[in-house]
């Protein structure tokens, strides 16, 4: 019996095209795979941790090849900064930036739940976060939506 590999990296470059998709034209919005490194801008989406899981999905006799359910979640965290003296900048205007980050990344879900026949389903599960803060600029805020995607293995 062949046990398909997990599809996490395929899902990462699906989302790594369907995100900033979204974005307007010209927007500066940066978009990362891991780290974003010193400088990642005002406004970033980045694709963080995985958390993998399985769980029986039919059992009968031996199971076979499709009897675990595969289940992980994309942690993708968005950020939104900032930059004024005395940290004066309205936190509001940082916060709905932030939230606008968020419907991008949802919008990219949504538009497509199979993630282009990767998945039998993908959903965004929450969004976390997003009251801002000081940082060396300014203000930011950050949330982090997990996306929940289920397939069979």
């Amino acid at each position: 019996m062949t046990i398909p590999a997990p599809s996490v990296a395929a899902v990462y470059a699906y989302l790594l095209d369907a995100i900033p998709a979204q974005f307007p034209a010209d927007s500066g919005i940066g978009m990362y795979l891991g780290d974003p490194g010193n400088e990642p801008g005002l406004q970033f989406v980045q694709i963080t941790d995985v958390r993998m899981a399985w769980s029986p999905a039919t059992m009968i006799g031996s199971g076979g090849e499709d009897w675990l359910k595969e289940g992980f979640s994309v942690n993708v965290k968005v950020a939104a900064a900032g930059a004024v003296a005395n940290f004066t900048t309205d936190p509001l205007v940082i916060v709905d930036q932030a939230w606008q980050l968020v419907t991008y990344v949802v919008t990219a879900v949504r538009e497509d739940p199979g993630l282009g026949g990767l998945a039998l389903v993908a959903y965004p599960q929450a969004a976390i976060g997003g009251a801002p803060v000081a940082c060396n600029i300014g203000r930011k805020s950050e949330l982090i939506v997990p996306i929940a995607i289920e397939q069979l293995n």
